[in-house]
């Protein structure tokens, strides 16, 4: 006895390799999906981790700043000053937060820190803005004048630098932070920079 015609095999068959067809192509759909999301969330790390070195290298660039200017050993960890006599009573703090801050306003790219009570890095002290310069742009955390008003963008990234002591040099920490589909992400880097 005979079940299926030859017309319901065709059917059957038809609709067996439509929906294989269907699978193949949904999976492959998925793994693109997945591949842009990786390819993006990539890029924000690969980012991150710039931006968390260059943070630990503007710190060395602040103590070697300082080893010119003042040409004092007792100097080296200055927040700010013109004098030996300046630089004793503003020194960077132990156990502190900063905000590495690049003065806009007369654009000498010099970097200082500005210390923050806030320990969440992704507090808006932080934050980090992408500013024109001409034919170039840069990230930074500008100080003094509003950011939006000087051709910068506000961006999903924020860097805290924390700093420790030892006896001869500070452990600093770099973390930045970002936002990824939604979800807060961070890298951080750390360095002994010695006096």
């Amino acid at each position: 006895m005979k079940i299926f015609s030859k017309k319901a095999e065709s059917l059957i068959e038809t609709i067996i390799a439509v929906t294989v067809v269907a699978l193949i192509a949904t999976g492959a759909t998925i793994w693109i999906r997945m591949a842009l999301f990786a390819n993006v969330n990539t890029g924000d790390l690969s980012q991150a981790i710039s931006l968390s070195k260059e943070g630990i290298e503007m710190v060395r660039s602040i103590r070697d700043t300082n080893g010119l200017r003042y040409a004092n050993e007792n100097c080296w960890n200055s927040l700010e000053g013109t004098s030996v006599s300046d630089c004793e009573g503003a020194l960077i703090g132990d156990d502190t937060y900063y905000a590495l801050k690049v003065d806009l306003e007369d654009i000498l790219w010099e970097n200082y820190l500005e210390e923050s009570s806030d320990a969440d890095v992704f507090s808006d002290d932080y934050r980090l803005y992408e500013c024109s310069f001409g034919d170039y742009t840069i990230m930074l955390n500008p100080s003094y004048l509003d950011p939006l008003a000087q051709d910068c963008i506000e961006t999903d990234f924020y860097r805290q630098i924390y700093i420790t002591y030892d006896a001869e040099s500070m452990t600093v920490t770099s973390t930045i932070g970002w936002f990824y589909n939604g979800y807060e992400k961070t890298f951080y880097s750390i360095s002994n920079i010695n006096k």
